[in-house]
């Protein structure tokens, strides 16, 4: 494990962001797994983590080994992805269930 690369827990300050500089200088938490080329972070007054790219954050040194915000954060994660993919599942059976039924509609 590299010591320099910000994993769950690390303490970051985000930076370099041109599309939303609002958050440049802003301090939070690695939130959840490195995933799609991003680092999602939390940070305070934000019910959702952002995601950021590598290149916009620096490790500031330190983890939150608080095991409450840790697991909370973790499992906010998890609700989040699951919901995601409940509403793609939705998506689908929803479109299925208007195929079969102009099918059954043509039958009659």
């Amino acid at each position: 494990l590299d010591a320099s690369k910000p994993r769950l827990g690390s303490k970051v300050e985000i930076f370099g962001l041109k599309r939303a500089p609002e958050f440049n200088g802003v301090q939070g938490v690695i939130a959840a797994p490195f995933s799609n080329g991003r680092h999602p972070v939390r940070i305070a007054n934000r019910r959702r983590p952002i995601n950021i790219k590598p290149i916009n954050i620096l490790l500031i040194g330190g983890f939150n080994k608080d095991p409450v915000f840790a697991s909370g954060a973790l499992l906010n994660s998890f609700v989040e992805v699951l919901t995601e993919e409940c509403q793609k599942v939705k998506s689908q059976v929803d479109q299925s269930s208007a195929m079969i039924t102009e099918k059954r509609f043509k039958e009659l």
